[in-house]
This record gives C-alpha cells, structure tokens and sequence, in this order.
C-alpha cells in the first residue's frame, strides 16, 4: 500500500480524533484500525499509534502597538469633547426660539436681551434642511444680526409637497420663491425692518431671484452659488462664498464676479 492509500483506509476505518491539553502543549491525537506496512520503505506504524499536531500556547504576544493605539482612542476623544464644548460655547446667550410661518417651519437666533435689529434671512439647499444652516444662525447672533432659518416645501418638517422643474423659473423655483417672501415678511416685522437674505446651493439662485423682485433687501450671500440670474447690477451687495475644489460652481462664481 502507498501512503496516500493506507491514510485513505483510515479514513474509511472511522478515524477517532481526541484533542488534550498537556505541560501547555494542545495534542492532537487520531486513531484508527488500519492495518498493514507502507511499501515506500516507511516503517510500518501500530495500529493506534497517535499522530500529533502541537502548538505553543504560552502567554499571548503583546501587541506593541496596542498602547499607541490606546493614546490615540483618548486623544480623539478629548479632541470630539473639545470640540462639542466650542460648539455649546458658540450657542451661549443666544436665545433660539422655533416659529411658524403660516405652515413654514422655522427658528429665530437673536442674541438674548438684544433689542429689534436687522435680520438675515437664511435658506438651506437641496434635500437640506434648516438644521444644516445653524452654524449660520449663531454667527449672526453673537454679531448682533437676529437671524432666521426656515424649511422650504418639501424639505425638512414643511407639511407642503414640492414638484416641478426648479430649472423653470415658472415652476418649482417660483414655489420656492414664494416661500422667502413669506419668510422676509415675518423677519421684518421681527427685526427693524432691515433683511438681507443669504442661500446655500440651490437657495443661492432662489434668494438671487428674490432680491431682484424685491429692492428692499439689503444685501445676498451666496454661499456654493450658481445663479444664471445675475446680471452687472443685480442683485446690489451680492458676496459670493465658494469652495477651492468645487469645480463648475466655483467657475460659475468667477463669472457672476466678474460681472461687477
């Protein structure tokens, strides 16, 4: 018999495989019925014979990057803790209060104890909300500014739908609109009468739009701005905010600049 025959006869023979423990060693011991030489010129092994496998299985090797990693867990926890502390801080003598605009939801942020002074009105972009434009919010706050964030329909808590083509002006950007003005008239009557409105991404053409129908607004922010309404005198004190690496809107920003 060769050898790859004699262990498939073990196999057939019902192999017993028993595993211990022994002096910190894990024995591995298979016993079977087989019976005969190995030709090859093998010795020939006893029927019961044990066949062992050992591991070492001394004290587990220490990781010696596991300290490391260690310090690093509470540095960036200290690091996330710190940074939460400078958010809370920012939001100190702030007083939020949330309102409803007819059914448009949305927040006041004015510094507590202040008295009326000029609002910003504050317009998130697609698929945002007006919890994405807090940071905004509290800014204008600390600085003396009441500022005023608010859910478009469709977005956010607003109950009202949106469909259309926001690239038609007569469809789903004139909703949009509509939902602004509403918003600019409760921010007069909360402030001095003074707004300027301020619009992240899609809401940059929106409130760019607005202004141009409305000659009281004071001044646009237009923040990853792409608005084809601008022209070399409208809107009046427009400042445009774009990112380095965003591409076509930063292209998109240049020309609007370039206009004035």
């Amino acid at each position: 018999l060769s050898i790859r025959r004699q262990r498939q006869m073990c196999i057939r023979d019902s192999p017993h495989l028993h595993l211990q423990r022994h002096r910190g060693r894990l024995i591995a011991t298979l016993s079977c019925h087989c019976h005969g030489g190995v030709r090859s010129g093998h010795p020939a092994r006893d029927p019961g014979q044990p066949l062992q496998a050992s591991r070492a299985a001394g004290k587990p090797r220490v990781n010696a990057l596991k300290p490391v990693k260690i310090i690093a867990a509470f540095v960036a926890a200290a690091l996330i803790m710190m940074a939460f502390w400078q958010l809370k801080a920012g939001e100190q003598g702030i007083t939020v209060t949330p309102v409803m605009i007819g059914d448009i939801p949305a927040t006041v942020y004015e510094a507590a104890g202040g008295g009326r002074a000029p609002t910003v009105v504050i317009a998130h972009g697609f698929a945002g909300s007006q919890q994405l434009m807090r940071s905004f919010a509290f800014t204008f706050a600390r600085n003396g500014y009441t500022a005023l964030t608010f859910d478009f329909a469709g977005h956010g808590r607003n109950p009202r739908g949106l469909s259309g083509d926001l690239e038609q002006v007569d469809g789903a950007t004139r909703r949009l609109i509509d939902d602004v003005a509403r918003v600019a008239t409760y921010a007069r009557e909360r402030g001095d009468g003074r707004i300027a409105v301020l619009g992240h991404s899609m809401a940059s053409d929106i409130v760019v739009r607005f202004a141009q129908g409305d000659p009281a607004v004071m001044a646009v922010i237009a923040v990853s701005m792409f608005s084809p309404a601008v022209t070399a005198s409208s809107p009046r004190n427009l400042l445009v905010i774009v990112g380095d690496w965003e591409g076509m809107l930063k292209r998109e920003a240049l020309r609007a600049v370039g206009l004035f």
